[in-house]
């Protein structure tokens, strides 16, 4: 398979999504089951319906959206991230943070 900087894929139905790229904005559009996405540096979206979905980068700007089951991983960088437990995305505002 060639693989340009920029890829886009969307994986049939009940069946997990795996992809691990290094470079370019990546993109894996996911159904029920679990999904992956290993990116390096670039943007990097997954949105995953049903199912665990697991996002994995470095440089650049990651975006993890989910259905029912979905985490919210905010990541910082060199290893270190915040994850929420079935937190919906859209559920989140600057109300739901608190600084102390």
């Amino acid at each position: 398979m060639i693989r340009k900087p920029d890829d886009r894929f969307l994986i049939p139905d009940h069946q997990p999504a795996r992809w691990s790229r290094r470079l370019g904005d990546d993109f894996v559009l996911g159904q029920d089951g679990d999904d992956g996405l290993f990116g390096g540096e670039g943007g990097d979206t997954i949105e995953g319906g049903a199912g665990s979905d697991l996002r994995s980068g470095n440089a650049g700007d990651d975006v993890l959206t989910g259905g029912s089951k979905a985490d919210v991983v905010i990541a910082y960088g060199a290893g270190d991230a915040l994850t929420l437990q079935d937190v919906q995305p859209g559920a989140l505002s600057a109300a739901t943070f608190t600084a102390a």
